[in-house]
């Protein structure tokens, strides 16, 4: 009898702690496009150690090959391109995050900053670089 009540007690608590999470913008799972782009912002910043993420709004949406080529990153031949969206099994899928933090700069100020991170994904399997902007 007390076996099942402390499972029951353990389910209820991780249920309230992972709601409290979710609930206060941070989910308990961090998804990689999100990783991604926290890694890129944080490889830019001049103390990274003090990196703190206040909240992200992530987004995945479909495109065309026509707008995956337009990206000025990916000025490839005629023939690459064509190579590519043959062996492309699916279209490309474009992650975008938000996402607010704070840090420090040099001197110990801390400063809030919003940014927009955009990663590509063409094939499933094929990671093309961050842009934070």
């Amino acid at each position: 009898m007390k076996v099942k009540l402390a499972i029951a007690a353990v389910l209820v608590f991780g249920v309230v702690v992972l709601g409290y999470a979710y609930i206060r913008g941070y989910p308990p799972f961090t998804s990689q496009s999100v990783q991604t782009c926290e890694k890129a912002i944080k490889e830019r910043l001049v103390v990274p150690s003090t990196y703190q993420r206040i909240g992200v709004d992530e987004s995945r949406r479909t495109i065309t090959f026509t707008e995956f080529f337009a990206d000025p990153f990916r000025a490839v031949p005629e023939s690459t391109r064509n190579a590519m969206v043959q062996a492309a099994r699916v279209l490309p899928v474009q992650y975008v995050a938000l996402i607010d933090y704070q840090a420090q700069d040099s001197i110990g100020a801390t400063f809030e900053k919003g940014r927009h991170a955009l990663s590509t994904h063409l094939m499933g399997a094929m990671r093309l670089p961050v842009r934070i902007g």
